[in-house]
C-alpha cells in the first residue's frame, strides 16, 4: 500500500462516480412508466409448463399497460419477455443481456428494446434504474443475487424515507424512486415451495438473543403462491405509484 495504490483506488472511485451519474442521466430521459422487473433461472426450458406460467403472467401485466424487464437471456426471462410480445398490447418488453456472456447464457429474442450491459453488477443497477417493482420466479444463485440487492436497497429506503442519506450508488440503484419521497418499491416471490425458507430465515435473524434485523424488514417482501396473486398485487401496486408520482408532479405514462 501506498501513494500509487491510494491514486489507483481514487481514479476508480471517480470512475464509479461518473458510472452513477450517466445511470442517473439515462433514466431522468427514459418515461415515467410503472416497469417490472422480473428475475428467475436461465436454466428453465421453454417446453416446460412452468414456461407457460409466466407468459401468461406477464402478458396479463401487458394488457394492462405495465412493462416489464428481464435480463433479455433464456429461461424465465425469456419467456417473460415472449409474454408481453405475444400480449398484442402497446406495452414493452425490455433486456438487459449481458455483453460478455461467459455462462452460455444467449440474449432471447423477445426484447423488443436491448440495455447490453458489461457485468452482473451494472446489469443489476440498470434493472434498478428503470424498474418500479420486482418479481423473482423460481430461480438459482443469480436469482438470489438480485433478490438480495432490490432487498437491502429498500430496506435502507424504508428506514430513511426520502432517500436523503443514502449513498450514491443506491440512489442510482432505485433512480426512479429517489423522487418519490416515502415510496418503496414492492417486491414480490413467486411459490412457496421456492421461497417459503424465507420465513425461517427471518425467524432466524430476529433471535431475541441475537436480532440482526428490524421487525418491520420482514415486509420488505411478499411471498405469494402463484402469478395469479403476483399479478392482483402488483396492479394495485402501480396505482399506489401512479399516486406517489402525482404528489410530487410527475405525469405517470401508465
Amino acid at each position: 500500500m501506498g501513494a500509487e495504490t491510494d491514486r489507483l483506488f481514487s481514479e476508480a472511485q471517480r470512475a464509479n462516480l461518473g458510472l452513477h451519474a450517466s445511470l442517473c442521466a439515462w433514466a431522468d430521459k427514459l418515461e415515467h412508466r410503472f416497469r417490472v422487473g422480473v428475475f428467475g433461472s436461465a436454466r428453465l426450458a421453454d417446453q416446460h409448463h412452468y414456461a407457460d406460467e409466466i407468459k401468461i403472467f406477464t402478458a396479463s401485466l401487458a394488457r394492462e399497460a405495465i412493462d416489464v424487464v428481464t435480463g433479455g437471456g433464456p429461461g424465465v426471462m425469456a419467456a417473460a419477455n415472449e409474454g408481453v410480445v405475444r400480449s398484442n398490447s402497446n406495452s414493452r418488453s425490455f433486456g438487459v443481456p449481458l455483453v460478455t456472456l461467459t455462462n452460455g447464457e444467449a440474449p432471447n429474442n423477445w426484447t423488443q428494446q436491448q440495455f447490453p450491459a458489461a457485468d452482473f453488477f451494472f446489469r443489476l443497477q440498470c434493472f434498478g434504474a428503470c424498474c418500479t417493482a420486482f418479481v423473482c420466479a423460481r430461480g438459482g444463485i443469480g436469482t438470489l443475487l438480485e433478490l438480495a440487492m432490490v432487498m437491502q436497497t429498500c430496506q435502507l429506503l424504508r428506514a430513511n424515507g426520502d432517500m436523503g442519506k443514502l449513498l450514491r450508488s443506491e440512489l442510482s440503484f432505485l433512480h426512479p424512486s429517489v423522487r418519490l419521497a416515502g415510496y418503496r418499491p414492492k417486491i414480490v416471490v413467486v411459490g412457496v415451495e421456492t421461497w417459503g425458507w424465507m420465513e425461517s430465515m427471518y425467524r432466524a435473524m430476529l433471535r431475541p438473543d441475537l436480532p440482526t434485523i428490524d421487525p418491520e424488514d420482514t415486509s420488505l417482501v411478499t411471498i405469494v403462491d402463484n402469478f395469479d396473486e403476483a399479478a392482483r398485487l402488483l396492479i394495485d401496486e402501480r396505482a399506489t405509484w401512479r399516486n406517489a408520482m402525482q404528489r410530487k408532479g410527475l405525469n405517470p405514462c401508465n
